[in-house]
C-alpha cells in the first residue's frame, strides 16, 4: 500500500511543522490520538497542519481533517487558504471537517453545501442513519456534549440524524474530492475505546467507515469486462448484496412488483443482504446515489435511467410521434403492436461513479414486469452467461428474441 499524507489541523502554535510523515502531537491531538492510531496502523503518515496554508502542503496530501482550532489563535481560514483547499479537493483530495467548540469552518465548508450552525445540539444517541458506506453497519453513536447543528443543501447529503430530524452528519463531493462533515469531534474521541464503551456504541465503527470511505480510491467496483457471468462479482461482493434498486415514484405498480421480483432473485444468492431500494426523484442526481445500480422502468417512468439512455448503449429507448421504441446500436427497431410489447435488458458502466449499473425496462408495464420475471428465473443460468444485453418479446409470455 502506498503511504497517504494526512495533514492534520489543529496546529500547535509555536511548532515548526516537519515531514509529512510525522505527526507533530499537541494536547487536542491526543484527545483523538485512537483516531490516529487507527491510521498509522493502515500505514498512513500524519503530520501537523501548518497555517497559513500554501500550495506546497498539499503536494504530497490525501486527506485534510480540519477542526478550527487554529483560528483561535491565528484566525480563520483566509480566502485565498479556501481557494487552495477547494482546488485541491477538485483534483481529488478528501476533507473530513469536525469543528472545535464553534470554530468557524464555514468558508470551506458553504461551496459543496454545508455549513455549521447554532443552536448547539445536547448530548444524546443519534439512531438515525440513512443507507451509505460512512454509516454501514451502525446502529448507534452517541455524543457526549453539545454540537454544531448541519445544514445541509445540494450537493451535499445528510446521512445520520438527531431524533428529530436534525443532520448530524453530511457527505459530499467537490470535483474528484470527497467531503465528510461530522458535527462534533467527540463522535471519534479516545473515550468510545475505554472500557466497555466500544461494547455499547459503534463511534469506534463510523471511526473506520469515514477513513475507508476518505481512503478509498474512486471508486471500489473495478470495471469488468460486461456480461452476466462477472454480475455476481460486481452485484453480490463476498456474498453481501451491494446494490441500489431504483423505481420511478410515479411507475405503475407493476413497475415496483418487478423490482421486488429482481430483489429477491439477487438476494437469493447472497449470504449477507445490503440492498436498499429508493424512488427515482428522492435525489436531484444518481451522482449522489453510492454503490451499484439497478434501475427499473423506462425513461419517462424512471428519471435515473435518463443518464443511461444514450446511443452509446447498446439498446436505447427512442420516441417518435410521442411514443416509445427501442432501438439498438446495431440497426434493430422494436416497436409495440397488437398484444406485442418489447423489453430490454443490458448491463452498462457509469465511468463518472466506476460501477455497473443493470437496466431493465419494457415499452410499458407488462413488459417491464415479464422482463424483470424472466431476469429473475435465469439470473443465475448459463443462458445469460458471456451476455451483456437482451430485447425480450412479450405476448402474454416472455421470449428471447435477441441477445450480445
Amino acid at each position: 500500500m502506498v503511504p497517504l499524507t494526512f495533514l492534520f489541523n489543529p496546529y500547535q502554535e509555536g511548532v515548526t511543522p516537519v515531514s509529512a510523515d510525522v505527526l507533530l502531537e499537541g494536547a487536542h491531538l491526543q484527545q483523538i490520538g485512537r483516531f490516529r492510531k487507527m491510521m498509522e496502523e493502515k500505514k498512513y503518515s500524519v503530520a501537523s497542519l501548518p497555517r497559513p496554508l500554501a500550495s506546497s502542503n498539499f503536494r504530497n496530501c490525501t486527506i485534510l481533517v480540519l477542526s478550527g482550532y487554529s483560528t483561535n489563535s491565528l484566525g480563520s481560514f483566509s480566502n485565498s487558504e479556501a481557494t487552495l483547499i477547494l482546488n485541491w479537493l477538485l483534483n481529488g483530495g478528501s476533507l473530513l471537517l469536525m469543528p472545535l467548540n464553534e470554530a468557524d469552518l464555514n468558508i470551506v465548508s458553504k461551496h459543496f453545501g454545508i455549513t455549521f450552525i447554532s443552536p448547539s445540539i445536547e448530548k444524546q444517541n443519534i439512531t438515525i442513519f440513512s443507507h451509505h458506506d460512512v454509516v454501514k453497519g451502525i446502529n448507534r453513536v452517541y455524543i457526549r456534549y453539545g454540537c454544531a447543528q448541519l445544514n445541509v443543501t445540494s450537493p451535499a447529503e445528510a446521512i445520520a440524524f438527531t431524533d428529530n430530524g436534525k443532520p448530524v452528519i453530511a457527505i459530499s463531493r467537490h470535483g474528484k474530492g470527497r467531503i465528510i462533515a461530522i458535527s462534533t469531534q467527540d463522535l471519534i474521541d479516545n473515550w468510545f475505546f475505554e472500557g466497555n464503551n466500544e461494547l455499547f456504541y459503534d463511534n469506534a465503527l463510523l471511526m473506520k467507515n469515514i477513513i475507508d470511505w476518505l481512503t478509498e480510491t474512486e471508486h471500489k467496483y473495478a470495471q469488468p469486462e460486461l456480461c452476466f457471468s462477472n454480475s455476481t462479482d460486481q452485484f453480490i461482493p463476498n456474498n453481501c448484496l451491494d446494490a441500489v434498486f431504483v423505481v420511478g415514484r410515479d411507475a405503475p405498480t407493476i413497475d415496483m412488483v418487478g423490482m421486488v421480483i429482481v430483489y429477491e432473485a439477487f438476494n437469493n444468492l447472497a449470504k449477507t443482504p445490503d440492498a436498499r431500494a429508493i424512488y427515482d426523484t428522492d435525489y436531484a442526481s444518481s451522482d449522489l446515489v453510492e454503490g451499484p445500480l439497478v434501475i427499473i422502468g423506462r425513461p419517462d417512468t424512471n428519471l435515473f435511467w435518463q443518464k443511461f439512455n444514450t446511443n452509446s448503449s447498446w439498446a436505447y429507448f427512442s420516441v417518435e410521434n410521442g411514443k416509445y421504441f427501442i432501438k439498438t446500436s446495431d440497426g434493430h427497431e422494436y416497436r409495440n403492436s397488437t398484444g406485442v410489447t418489447w423489453a430490454v435488458i443490458q448491463l452498462v458502466w457509469d465511468p463518472e461513479k466506476n460501477r455497473p449499473v443493470l437496466l431493465i425496462g419494457g415499452l410499458d408495464g407488462y413488459a417491464t414486469h415479464g422482463a424483470c420475471y424472466w431476469f429473475a428465473h435465469y439470473i443465475d443460468h448459463i443462458i445469460i452467461k458471456n451476455v451483456h444485453a437482451f430485447i425480450l418479446k412479450y405476448d402474454e409470455v416472455v421470449e428471447l428474441e435477441y441477445m450480445l
